[in-house]
């Protein structure tokens, strides 16, 4: 069985979790790392540029969280077990868009085709879920970023 969906206790409290308390960063606190562009020959008194990650990765921080992924359905699309998957729970979902949903109790991860009511997965093996007929559906956000690491 898979992560399940949280409680509703749970679920409100993730509403009103921000990015910024999820990485433990103070509301003035930017969150800038050095930027490094390969075959920049900076002079000794320069200072590399920095890329404020809020910034850069836009939407709603106030509304967007980090979850992973848990298995390797999407990988079509470029997502893997393990990347973190940034999603937005201010986005209406649109058709096509990478949803993270809550169905019969379970957090999946798929892409929400409106187009013929389905959720579904790149893999051939797992078939699509049909929305009319899930009783318990829930979209939590749209996935707008795909975090893999490489170490």
């Amino acid at each position: 069985m898979g992560q399940p969906c949280p409680s509703p206790a749970q679920h409100q409290q993730l509403l009103h979790t921000t990015t910024r308390e999820l990485l433990a960063v103070s509301p003035t606190e930017q969150l800038a790392f050095p930027m490094i562009v390969h075959g920049m020959d900076l002079a000794d008194n320069e200072e590399a540029p920095s890329v404020d990650l809020a910034e850069t990765l836009g939407g709603h921080p106030d509304a967007t969280f980090i979850s992973y992924a848990r298995d390797d359905l999407l990988s079509q699309l470029g997502i893997f077990r393990g990347d973190q998957l940034l999603i937005d729970r201010k986005l209406r979902p649109q058709n096509n868009d990478v949803v993270l949903a809550c169905v019969g109790g379970e957090l999946i991860c798929r892409v929400l085709d409106l187009d013929n009511g389905l959720l579904s997965s790149t893999e051939l093996d797992s078939p699509p879920l049909p929305l009319e007929e899930q009783e318990e559906l829930l979209i939590i956000g749209v996935v707008t970023h795909n975090i893999r690491s490489f170490r």
